[in-house]
C-alpha cells in the first residue's frame, strides 16, 4: 500500500511537471512574440495564447497587453499606408479616399490633423477649378463679343462698299444722262433732254442748262 501511494505521488508529480512545462512553453513562446514583434497578427496570436493560460503567472495581463499592442500595430499599419497614399494624391477623389482611411484611425497619432490638411487641399483644388471655369467662361464671353464685333465691322465695311459702288454707278449714270441731255439740247431734242434731266437726282445742283420741255417761241 505504501508503494502504491509513492507511485501515485510520483505520477502526480510527473503530471504536474509536464503541465508546468507545457504552460511555461506556451508562456515563453507568447512572451517572446510580445517582446519582439510588431506584427498585428502575431501579437493577436500571442494574446490568444496567453488567454489559454490566463491562470498562469501574469498571462491574463499579458493577453490584454498583446491585444492592445496588436491594435496599435494595426492602426500604425493603416496610418503608414495612408500617409503613402496621401503623398501620391492627384485629385479630389484621391484625397477623399485618404480622409476615409484616416477616419478609421482618427484617434491615432495626428490622423485628425491629416484629415484637416486633406480637407484644406480639397477646398483649394475646388477653388482652383472654379477660378479656371470662371476664366474659361470669361474668355468665351470675350471671344463671342470679339466675333460679333468683327462680323459687325465686316458688315459695315461691306455695306459701305456697296453704297459706295451704288453711288459711283449712280453718279456715272447721272453724268452720262447729263451729257446726253446737253447733247440732245444742242441738237434740238428738247423733250428728250428734259426727260433725262428730270431723271437725275439733285438735278438742281447741276450746271444751268436752260432746258425746258417747250422752248420759247422765236416769234415772241
Amino acid at each position: 500500500r505504501f508503494a502504491d501511494k509513492q507511485k501515485a505521488a510520483e505520477l502526480k508529480g510527473y503530471v504536474e511537471k509536464t503541465e508546468h512545462n507545457r504552460l511555461e512553453k506556451i508562456y515563453i513562446d507568447a512572451l517572446n512574440i510580445f517582446n519582439s514583434s510588431d506584427d498585428k497578427k502575431l501579437l493577436s496570436f500571442a494574446g490568444s495564447q496567453f488567454e489559454t493560460i490566463k491562470q498562469y503567472k501574469d498571462s491574463e495581463e499579458l493577453a490584454a497587453k498583446s491585444f492592445a499592442k496588436s491594435e496599435c500595430a494595426r492602426k500604425d499599419e493603416i496610418y503608414k499606408k495612408t500617409i503613402d497614399k496621401m503623398s501620391a494624391c492627384k485629385g479630389i477623389s484621391d484625397y477623399e479616399n485618404v480622409i476615409a482611411d484616416f477616419r478609421t484611425i482618427i484617434d491615432w497619432k495626428d490622423s485628425d490633423d491629416k484629415i484637416k490638411e486633406c480637407t484644406r487641399i480639397i477646398d483649394e483644388i475646388k477653388a482652383e477649378i472654379a477660378e479656371k471655369e470662371r476664366q474659361e467662361k470669361e474668355a468665351l464671353r470675350k471671344s463671342i463679343i470679339k466675333s460679333r464685333i468683327k462680323k459687325l465691322v465686316t458688315f459695315v465695311i461691306v455695306v459701305s462698299a456697296i453704297i459706295t459702288v451704288v453711288v459711283l454707278v449712280k453718279n456715272a449714270i447721272d453724268k452720262s444722262n447729263y451729257e446726253m441731255a446737253v447733247n440732245n439740247l444742242e441738237n434740238g431734242f428738247y423733250d428728250e433732254s428734259y426727260d433725262l434731266i428730270e431723271g437725275i437726282e439733285n438735278s438742281d445742283k447741276l450746271p444751268e442748262t436752260g432746258i425746258c420741255r417747250y422752248p420759247l417761241s422765236t416769234n415772241d
